[in-house]
């Protein structure tokens, strides 16, 4: 197995981990009759590129292979995260930055709350990790 899928089959199955995180505020918004559509991207995403690896036997890994693995898995999640953000009018820094935020739970943002709609008015880690 090459490096190249080695990385890919570890990445689906965090990415995987992902789907609930991301169905949850979908959820929340289609009952409270909000725009939900802006989490279907990042859930379709985790989904497609999850699932397309899922069925392989997952690969022998080396140290080096598990720094690539979580510096990768950091990114993607955040882009992912980002992505609700970016669809809901918020410039790309603003919505790395809450993403960034809210997966590393430090608490802070740049959004002016009163701005945004009830989904959005949550906390953005509580948006991403429901």
């Amino acid at each position: 197995m090459s490096s190249r899928d080695k990385l890919l089959k570890s990445l689906s199955k965090i990415l995987v981990t992902f789907i609930p995180i991301f169905l949850a505020p979908a959820l929340y918004a289609y009952f409270q009759n909000e725009n939900y559509f802006i989490f279907v991207p990042s859930l379709l995403i985790c989904m497609i590129l999850g699932i397309f690896y899922l069925k392989t036997p997952f690969p022998k890994l080396y140290k080096k292979d598990a720094y690539i693995i979580i510096t990768l898995s950091w990114i993607a999640t955040v882009f992912l995260g980002a992505l609700p953000f970016l669809l809901s009018g918020i410039n790309s820094v603003d919505s790395v930055f809450e993403s960034m935020s809210a997966l590393t739970t430090t608490g802070l943002e740049v959004l002016d709350v009163s701005l945004l709609s009830i989904t959005s008015n949550t906390s953005p880690g509580i948006i991403l990790s429901c």
